[in-house]
């Protein structure tokens, strides 16, 4: 067995270019998944800015079964990662040939502050893991994924027995050597976040086209950001799914499509974010449990 992270991490910058495909085809799995179950997604709609979450939502729900079943082997998770490389170029292909660069919208101050505070919140997620307790524990139960093909099962171990499915997500990412895939992840629950701060501030306020944009910069402003996107522990990701799980069921509400089958397809995606989130971390069971209950 090989516990050293430098055995399983490539070398700038061809480590944050693999963590970057990862990411782009959590994106093509969440877009593929919701118009599987029949919701209309656009580049316009706030479902957009979510489908990176979702990505991740139905990956883990894959993965974190083969751990606990002693199957989530280095060999196994490096054969996913390899496909899901395959899953993001084709989807990096298509979105190029849709792509209209014929973009000449002049952005207002709220505007530009608000996407160089993501652009800075990217870079950070692209740094190398120094944060002590993803280096004990998330790092290591990860490591001991691919080592053993399982979660552990070590007393000694005192914060093993915390670990969840975050952790064997950060070990689809070392199996290829993307050290910061983990830190991504909770770049993309930043992004889904904001997504649902723009949209449902500017419809509360349509008068004022900026309004969504200043408070998607207040929630982005916050400084306890800066050590969340750091580091690979899975915290700003669960909040994102329950987030996302309590939009949906403000959004099954106010749709213009509010009828009996659209809510059931609602309530699937709502069960699935809260699940995954509690198999995260086990203190979202009580965040994730309310919207389930509601």
């Amino acid at each position: 067995m090989n516990y050293g992270l430098d055995n399983f991490v490539l070398d700038p910058p061809l480590s944050q270019f693999v963590s970057l495909l990862l990411l782009i085809s959590m994106d093509a799995i969440g877009i593929s998944f919701v118009k599987i179950i029949g919701i209309n997604i656009n580049v316009n709609n706030w479902l957009r800015w979510q489908a990176p979450v979702i990505g991740t939502s139905v990956l883990s729900v894959l993965l974190y079964p083969m751990a606990l079943m002693g199957i989530a082997g280095l060999n196994n998770f490096r054969l996913i990662a390899l496909g899901l490389i395959v899953v993001s170029i084709i989807h990096i292909g298509n979105n190029l040939r849709l792509c209209d660069w014929k973009y000449k919208q002049v952005l207002s101050l709220h505007q530009i502050i608000f996407w160089c505070l993501l652009v800075g919140y990217l870079f950070l997620a692209l740094l190398p893991i120094t944060n002590a307790d993803s280096l004990d524990y998330h790092v290591g139960v990860a490591l001991h994924v691919l080592n053993t093909g399982a979660m552990p099962v070590i007393p000694e171990w005192f914060h093993s027995k915390i670990a969840g499915s975050g952790d064997v997500l950060n070990a689809l990412g070392f199996s290829i050597g993307a050290e910061q895939f983990g830190s991504l992840l909770q770049f993309s629950g930043l992004l889904a976040i904001a997504g649902i701060l723009l949209y449902f501030s500017r419809n509360t306020n349509r008068d004022h086209d900026d309004w969504g944009y200043f408070i998607a910069i207040t929630g982005l402003s916050s400084p306890v950001l800066i050590f969340l996107v750091s580091s690979v522990k899975p915290q700003i990701l669960p909040i994102a799914l329950t987030t996302c799980a309590l939009a949906l069921l403000g959004f099954t509400f106010i749709s213009e499509k509010n009828n009996r089958a659209f809510a059931k397809k609602i309530y699937m995606l709502i069960c699935l974010l809260v699940m995954v989130a509690s198999q995260m971390k086990f203190n979202y069971l009580l965040g994730g449990g309310t919207v389930g209950l509601v």
